[in-house]
């Protein structure tokens, strides 16, 4: 059976591709890897950078890897000065066939921009990622203001669906085009 990797072990990562390639005739591994930017990406091209640089960092732990599926959460500002959104970024990297790729992106989840603000406050001018985004996630300032709140999963706080629903959502659009591409 052919196997996808995933660039990270984290269950609702997982479990998602799971859902999608499994009944595609596929084996699922997860593999921890570092993104290469900062722990919160700002911005689309940091949220790609990172989901890509995930499969780099894949390739090379796991050289035999073929397909391989990344999931970057990254920030930006929307169309408000007082609120920001939360996006993950979906890649399907298929190694046997250059240049094949699959890039989507999820619906985005809104929250307040002052957690933006402060993760940047928070963030040493040295922080070697900087450039990237900031060393704190606002998942992780949201839970601090809200205990009762899964810092890997704050979404239904703002918005109408889970970290789970939007990333298995926007995977399930990836594959689709993936399978028949």
């Amino acid at each position: 059976m052919p196997v996808v990797y995933v660039t990270s072990e984290i269950p609702v990562k997982v479990k998602a591709v799971e859902a999608v390639a499994v009944p595609s005739g596929y084996t699922v591994k997860g593999l921890s890897v570092a993104s290469g930017v900062a722990d919160q990406p700002i911005g689309e091209a940091a949220g790609l950078e990172g989901a890509l640089g995930r499969i780099a960092a894949l390739r090379k732990a796991c050289p035999e890897a073929e397909v391989v599926v990344s999931v970057e959460n990254f920030v930006s500002r929307c169309c408000s000065a007082d609120l920001c959104e939360d996006i993950a970024v979906v890649v399907i990297d298929d190694s046997r066939t250059p240049g094949r790729r699959v890039v989507r992106n999820s619906e985005p989840t809104p929250f307040p921009a002052h957690f933006l603000e402060q993760a940047l406050e928070l963030t040493p001018p040295d922080y070697s990622q900087r450039g990237t985004g900031a060393k704190i996630t606002c998942g992780k300032l949201i839970a601090k203001k809200h205990p009762t709140v899964n810092p890997a999963d704050w979404h239904t706080m703002f918005g109408t669906k889970s970290r789970k629903e939007l990333i298995e959502e926007t995977l399930r659009n990836a594959w689709d085009a993936f399978v028949n591409s």
